[in-house]
Formats: C-alpha cells, structure tokens, sequence
C-alpha cells in the first residue's frame, strides 16, 4: 500500500513542476507586464519633474507618493511593445494602479519577463 501511494506521488511531480513553471510565465495578476518611458521611485522628488516633461499634471505626484513601489510613466503593455519589434527600455514591471488610462502606473515591482 505504501509503495502505491510512493509511486502515485513520484508520477504526479512532474505534473505539479509543470504546472508552477506555467504560473510564473502567466505574468502579472494585476494585469499585463507594463513597459515604461521611465521609472522612478513613489515618494522621489524626480516623479513631478518626469510628469511635468511627458506634459501631465505635476498635481497627481502627490497622490502618487503615498503608494509604495515604483511608478511609471509613458507606459504600455509589454506585448504591445514587442509585438512592434521593439524591445522595452526599462525593467518590465507589474502595477497596482494606474491614472491617465494607463499613461502613469504606481505600485510598480519589476518582474522577470523572460520567465
């Protein structure tokens, strides 16, 4: 009985590998990896000067600022970004929030888009 139940578990590992490999390529679970113009971090004094230079409002920084992680701007889905050949110039990340639909991102962590 425990030799079956030994080689019932030995069987189904590979599935179970399988299975989380196909997890981790599945992308973010806030959305799609987003590609950004540029990145900065939330509470940095640099987001209302790179807000001010893509012509947005410098008023949103302070909303900003008070979500933890990166924020992005001049975003785009990273599909999107490769599908036209191009390749993203800042690390891809995954955001919790976004403004301007979907211009500025916020809560940003970078992720791993070769997994």
């Amino acid at each position: 009985m425990f030799l079956r139940i030994t080689a019932f578990f030995v069987a189904a590992l590979p599935i179970l590998a399988t299975a989380n490999a196909l997890e981790v390529r599945s992308g973010c679970n806030t959305g799609p990896i987003q590609c950004c113009g540029a990145l900065q971090a939330a509470n940095s004094t640099d987001v209302a000067e790179v807000l001010a230079s893509e012509g947005l409002p410098v008023s949103i920084a302070t909303i900003i600022e008070d979500i933890d992680g990166l924020v992005g701007v001049a975003c785009l889905p990273l599909a999107l970004v490769t599908a036209s050949g191009d390749s993203c110039s800042t690390q891809p990340v995954c955001c919790t929030s976004n403004f301007f639909s979907g211009l500025i991102q916020a809560g940003c962590v970078p992720v791993n888009a070769d997994a």
